[in-house]
Formats: structure tokens, sequence, C-alpha cells
């Protein structure tokens, strides 16, 4: 792909949404932990889940590579 496109400014607002979205996944992959010390016994739907962002974050990664170049650190 041509650099001018990863440099425009709809590359940049996408980069930016994607490293909202890779805090997103960080936070519920937080989240669905606790949730599994809770709950043991619902252990293997929790880790079916935590695979599930975890494939999310490493396509959202490789789609947009350059997220990290997004700004500054996104704090909620």
């Amino acid at each position: 792909m041509h650099s001018d496109v990863w440099e425009s400014p709809e590359q940049s607002d996408a980069n930016r949404t994607a490293r909202i979205v890779l805090v997103a996944i960080d936070r519920s992959i937080a989240a669905w932990r606790l949730m599994m010390d809770e709950f043991t016994e619902r252990e293997d739907d929790i880790l079916e889940a935590l695979a599930l962002l975890a494939k999310l974050r490493r396509l959202t990664e490789t789609t947009f590579p350059r997220w990290v170049e997004a700004g500054p650190a996104v704090e909620w």
C-alpha cells in the first residue's frame, strides 16, 4: 500500500480508533479474568471468551500496525 494512504487523515483516525479498541479489549480481558476467579464452574466458557478477545486483539494489531503512533496513551 502506498505510504500516502497510511499518512492520510482517514488512516490517522482509523489508527486512533484501533488504539481505543485495543484499550477496550485489554479492559475486557481483565474483567473476564476476574470473572473466571469468581465463577470457576464456567472456566471453559470464560476461556473461550478470552481466546476470542485475544484473537480480536491480534487481528486489530495486524490490520492497524501503526496504531501505537496514533497519539498519546488513552486513559479512561
